[in-house]
């Protein structure tokens, strides 16, 4: 799998894609941005990786990531998020709970949590 990111610019309100922002991978450091201020506080930046998967549309699926499934509907939506307890991405229910990501197969992106935090009700 390739490594992919995008950024949540909570300044400028706006989502960047990889080419936009530097990340950088060091073996004792893990992924890390070389930004140093460029386009203001880097504090201000949210990193969120990509998962490796794609939705039922072909849209590839990252972290902050708001979901919803045909066969678990009445799950509500669900956003992605990593879980160390399991060690794998995994959608977080509006209805509570979590299921791994691969778990599901007729996921599609409705949304983000940034730009669309309205789409998450949780119960």
């Amino acid at each position: 799998m390739r490594y992919k990111f995008r950024a949540w610019d909570s300044v400028k309100k706006n989502m960047m894609f990889a080419g936009e922002f530097p990340v950088y991978y060091e073996e004792d450091n893990g992924f890390h941005s070389g930004w140093s201020g460029a386009n203001g506080d880097w504090d201000s930046h949210e990193i969120m990786m990509w998962t490796g998967l794609h939705d039922k549309n072909g849209t590839e699926i990252y972290e902050g990531d708001i979901v919803n499934s045909y066969l678990w509907k009445e799950c509500g939506n669900g956003n992605i998020e990593w879980k160390d307890e399991a060690g794998c991405f995994a959608i977080q229910w509006d209805a509570g709970g979590w299921w791994g990501l691969l778990q599901i197969s007729d996921m599609n992106v409705i949304g983000n949590i940034y730009q669309h935090p309205e789409l998450i009700n949780r119960r």
